[in-house]
């Protein structure tokens, strides 16, 4: 064991000689250090203020799409899209023209019918009330008469 503890005093005993005899750092290599280090400090700073400014500008530019897509998709915005599609679109227009059509030809039917059927209901009253009310008081009229009466009548009034 005494061999031992000589060899641990003796690494000991160089190190302490060659820290002695190692150069001291002279100030040109302070200055470089500190250089350096206020360098890459400057260049951390520098870095961080440009990403900051690039988060910044983003998220203006995400609220002002955010705001555009909350604007467009507003119901009054999509009423405004779609009625100025409507009104811009040849198809549409070319639709609702052979509606327009479509529907003045089947009203002029529909009135056509309609005349018809007051023509014809207006005769038929006609002539349901004339059977009704002439026809069946001049019967009455001709049975009371007497009978050469009647035939002078027939006669009269029922010529061809």
């Amino acid at each position: 064991m005494p061999r031992e503890k000589k060899s641990a005093t003796a690494s000991s005993s160089l190190t302490r000689s060659n820290a002695a005899n190692a150069p001291q750092p002279t100030f040109g290599l302070y200055f470089k250090l500190i250089f350096l280090m206020a360098l890459v400090l400057f260049g951390a700073i520098i870095l961080n203020t440009a990403i900051a400014k690039k988060n910044l500008e983003s998220t203006k530019v995400n609220s002002k799409s955010l705001e555009s897509i909350k604007e467009f998709t507003s119901p009054e915005k999509w009423r405004e899209s779609i009625e100025n599609e409507f009104r811009t679109n040849v198809g549409y227009k070319r639709v609702v023209t052979d509606i327009n059509k479509t529907t003045n030809k089947v009203l002029g039917e529909a009135t056509g019918v309609k005349d018809y059927a007051v023509e014809e209901t207006k005769k038929s009253a006609t002539d349901f009330i004339y059977d009704q009310t002439v026809v069946t008081m001049i019967e009455s009229l001709l049975d009371r008469m007497p009978e050469r009466q009647q035939e002078n009548f027939k006669e009269e009034f029922c010529k061809p």
